[in-house]
């Protein structure tokens, strides 16, 4: 926003200085214009929001706040149009840039010994919620491919609410499922040390871990859905077809951000196991090959251009 010439001023819902962005951080904080980039129930009196949504509805909380919103910001055309029937402002599609580190070329990451000597390496990032259903993709693994097999599947994923370890012994014992649950530091370099991201989200408003393991090159498996079908497609990825549903009753975020009668789209388990399969066997090259182009679709100067076209800047 600063580049595209905005007079941006910078804050955190901490109040504490951001390494990087001091100088749009001592700005004066009157009379601006105010944009919240979180879930609005979070600050639901300021005049905008940077927000998505990964169902076909906001979350339930926020939809009488984004009626009220002057400006609605957000990452997808899926997201763009949901929030239109619910909001009287303006909803302009800003993309979060692909940082130019995550590129096919460059160091990898060195996994323990155990890990490693797998030839190849399914990797999925994600928090463990309800909505991203590591259940289906730990049994489409285990369902689809033997302990004897040289192939693994890595787990970089965080959570409040559950046991990753508790879940992989229960659903796949002695088996080559791996959890990584520490932070990583150079995060290019652990896609590029793996072979292809797999994921069963039921959702994403827009999806950052698929889109950075297509810039790093990756083989990708992803739902045929949401705001993933915006830069997966069946050039780049194993698109995966999915099931339109209710959510239910399932964990995490049932209650006041997300209700049971809300529409997800699951993947069909059968078919990401089959893709699984195909990845693991072929080399894929058309979608390999595509799939750093990604890079081109999000760029910084793309991303600039989006701004300066919601805000009517020259």
């Amino acid at each position: 926003m600063d580049k595209a010439g905005l007079d941006i001023r910078v804050d955190n819902l901490h109040r504490s200085l951001v390494p990087g962005f001091y100088r749009l951080q001592q700005k004066d904080v009157r009379d601006r214009f105010q944009i919240l980039h979180q879930i609005p129930t979070v600050a639901p009196n300021v005049d905008g929001y940077y927000t998505v949504t990964e169902f076909d509805q906001p979350p339930y909380g926020s939809i009488s706040i984004l009626r009220k919103a002057k400006l609605i910001l957000t990452e997808s055309e899926f997201c763009k149009n949901i929030f239109e029937e619910f909001a009287d402002c303006e909803v302009h599609v800003i993309n979060y840039p692909i940082d130019p580190q995550f590129k096919p070329e460059g160091v990898k990451h060195v996994f323990d010994p155990i890990t490693d000597k797998f030839r190849f390496k399914f990797l999925s990032i994600f928090e463990w919620i309800m909505r991203k259903d590591p259940y289906t993709l730990i049994q489409a693994f285990v369902e689809e491919f033997s302990p004897e097999e040289d192939v693994c599947l890595i787990l970089r994923t965080w959570t409040k609410f559950e046991n990753p370890r508790k879940w992989i012994g229960k659903l796949a014992p002695n088996h080559n499922v791996f959890w990584m649950p520490t932070p990583v530091e150079n995060l290019p370099a652990l896609y590029r040390a793996c072979d292809c991201f797999v994921t069963s989200t039921w959702g994403e408003g827009f999806g950052h871990p698929i889109a950075e393991a297509l810039a790093c090159g990756m083989k990708v498996i992803a739902p045929d859905s949401t705001g993933i079908k915006e830069f997966c497609n069946k050039t780049n990825s194993l698109m995966v077809p999915t099931t339109e549903t209710e959510v239910g009753n399932g964990r995490n975020e049932i209650g006041h951000l997300i209700k049971p009668w809300f529409k997800c789209w699951k993947p069909d388990k059968e078919e990401l196991k089959k893709a699984m399969r195909k990845a693991y066997r072929s080399e894929l090259k058309f979608l390999v090959n595509n799939a750093p182009k990604v890079r081109e679709k999000f760029s910084y100067d793309v991303v600039v251009n989006q701004i300066k076209e919601a805000f009517e800047l020259d």
